[in-house]
């Protein structure tokens, strides 16, 4: 007998409506409440000091200074006017040219250092700290120094050539146009060494010394093993270097400026120079605005392929097939440059293969000389050996470290030295006798003390808002899920790309417009640097978690409280981010003095 089946109402199904606050979840991220007073703070900083500028430059590009004081609109005609300005194409040529050769010489000299500081060296870490030193000097000091040792009357570098030979006569190293710009260029290659040394130092102690060791037993030459190992293996890290450098030297704008002024006759001119002059001196904002914004498709062209090589480990687990036209035209530039690499390095590799073989045939001759017993052993053994490799080291790090050492040493004894010695001429090198009057003098007759006091105040005030905000942001960002929370470094996209040129003219005519050129106290409303640090703490606050150093129970916003994770964050992750928020005080130090000697 079949069994009947039993029929019952049918369940329904309950749906609940749709709140609007399950709809802004959608739409803005499950973390959306949590996130926003974290990052408030720098969403409002960003907008009214990097968006806001950006935005009234490119209004302000569109226009002209009337007679009346008022703004003209005139659409593109300032763009068209740059290209047949004998100045603007002497200043973009001036600037590419200062990028290029100081970007090279910076790489050149830093990889140097670096692979000579990474062998075993007695004081390794005492050299390491002095070829970091110009890092420290804020760049209105570097200007100044350097014009000293420039000067062609009692400057410190035409008596030391003169001695060596190398001159005959004392040379205006910054008077004359045909040396103006490499001399310049010599004090950015100086400032610039320990930002390279120091990243490719780095780099060097993450590859594998088991790679060297089985290349050597495999017979390969040290040029081969810096050919074959050490460069693959730095890839990455000297393009990002070279990248970021490119960006910085290409917008560089004090430093030029303080030892030049642009001149002479131009010589030294940079794109940012005659936006300045354009601009701030000859109050045409929009012509001025005009030559900072020309560069702008440049520049994030050199954000694009840098924020490319940041994000490699995501784009190695792409397969060919979906790469976008974008990473293929990556690529193709990549193989194009590695065949030119080899074209270069080729002649190197012959010519140190050369001295390899004269070396070989050298050890030959000597061991012919000894007697037929001793003639199969080694002419020096291993601790001469070692010995030997330290001594040509050191060697080699001398003229390194005279460069670096040089302009302090001079700046010293300058510092104790009476006005009368230095108009003399008299014991160049060394003060006699040693004296304090310049302090004296400094501290009594000029008011130092109100100086100083203004600078620490600014710069205390912007190194703590930075420090606060950046770890507000750093933990949004790294922690929560809402809308806008982008894997990856955001300050590629933000402070990298609009740099000082790009706000500076912008700024300059808000903040007069509101009265805070009247003021001291106009230099504290110039905190683009805290956006500085907003980001790099941002991009410090995600290597924890990207890693998966952390695990999602710091997530358990009961247990452990924001404040708790944040410091637990920035002590464990956010190593890289600590040594940039150490030197916060001095670039906010470096910053305001640039301004207040360029205001004064």
């Amino acid at each position: 007998m079949a069994k009947q089946a039993t029929s019952g109402p049918t369940p329904t199904l309950v749906t609940r409506p749709v709140t609007r606050s399950r709809r802004l979840e959608s739409l803005l991220g499950r973390d959306w409440k949590v996130a926003l007073p974290f990052v408030l703070p720098m969403v409002v900083i960003m907008a009214g000091l990097i968006l806001w500028p950006f935005i009234n430059a490119i209004l302000l590009s569109f226009t002209q200074r009337t007679i009346n004081r008022t703004e003209r609109f005139v659409g593109l005609r300032n763009y068209e006017l740059l290209f047949s300005d004998a100045d603007f194409l002497s200043a973009l040529a001036n600037t590419f040219s200062f990028t290029f050769y100081s970007v090279t010489a910076k790489l050149i000299v830093g990889l140097s250092i670096a692979l000579l500081l990474n062998s075993r060296i007695p004081f390794r870490n005492i050299l390491t700290g002095l070829m970091l030193l110009p890092w420290i000097v804020p760049e209105v000091v570097t200007a100044m120094a350097w014009r000293s040792i420039y000067d062609p009357i009692f400057g410190g570098l035409n008596p030391i050539l003169q001695g060596l030979g190398l001159i005959d006569r004392k040379i205006a190293w910054l008077a004359e146009p045909q040396l103006a710009m490499p001399s310049v260029i010599a004090v950015n290659i100086w400032k610039g060494i320990p930002f390279f040394t120091m990243l490719l130092l780095a780099g060097l102690k993450a590859i594998d010394q088991e790679q060297y060791e089985a290349a050597e037993v495999d017979g390969a030459s040290r040029f081969q093993r810096f050919r074959h190992i050490t460069l693959p293996g730095l890839r990455y890290v000297i393009a990002v270097t070279v990248l970021l450098s490119t960006i910085s030297t290409f917008n560089t704008f004090g430093l030029v400026y303080l030892m030049t002024g642009g001149g002479p006759g131009g010589a030294t001119r940079l794109y940012s120079i005659l936006a300045y002059e354009k601009a701030i001196i000859g109050l045409r904002f929009g012509p001025g605005a005009a030559v900072a914004l020309s560069m702008a498709p440049l520049l994030a062209l050199f954000i694009l392929i840098l924020a490319r090589f940041m994000r490699r480990d995501e784009n190695a687990e792409r397969s060919d097939e979906n790469n976008s036209i974008v990473d293929r035209a990556f690529a193709a530039f990549g193989r194009w440059m590695g065949v030119v690499f080899n074209v270069v390095m080729l002649p190197i590799e012959w010519l140190f293969g050369a001295f390899d073989a004269l070396g070989t045939q050298i050890a030959r001759l000597l061991k012919a000389g000894r007697p037929a017993e001793s003639r199969s052993l080694p002419l020096m053994n291993r601790r001469q050996r070692e010995r030997n490799n330290v001594i040509v080291t050191l060697l080699l790090l001398v003229p390194f470290l005279a460069f670096v050492l040089f302009p302090f040493y001079w700046v010293f004894i300058t510092a104790f030295k009476t006005n009368l010695q230095i108009q003399q001429f008299q014991s160049i090198y060394w003060p006699a006798p040693w004296t304090i009057e310049q302090f004296t003098t400094l501290i009594n007759g000029t008011p130092y003390l109100t100086w100083f006091r203004n600078t620490v105040i600014v710069a205390t005030a912007t190194t703590v808002l930075s420090v606060f905000l950046a770890a507000l942001a750093g933990y949004a960002l790294a922690r929560l899920k809402f809308l806008g929370a982008v894997r990856g470094p955001p300050r590629c996209w933000s402070r990298t790309c609009c740099r000082d040129p790009l706000l500076f003219i912008p700024l300059y005519r808000t903040l007069t417009s509101l009265g805070f050129d009247r003021f001291l106290w106009r230099l504290d409303f110039y905190l683009s640097d805290v956006l500085d640090a907003v980001c790099n703490l941002g991009d410090a606050w995600l290597l924890p978690l990207d890693s998966g150093g952390f695990g999602r129970r710091s997530h358990d916003r009961w247990r452990n409280p924001a404040w708790r994770v944040l410091a637990r964050d920035a002590a464990t992750g956010g190593t890289g981010a600590a040594f940039r928020d150490a030197v916060r005080f001095h670039q906010c130090l470096e910053g305001v003095s640039v301004r207040l000697c360029l205001h004064y």
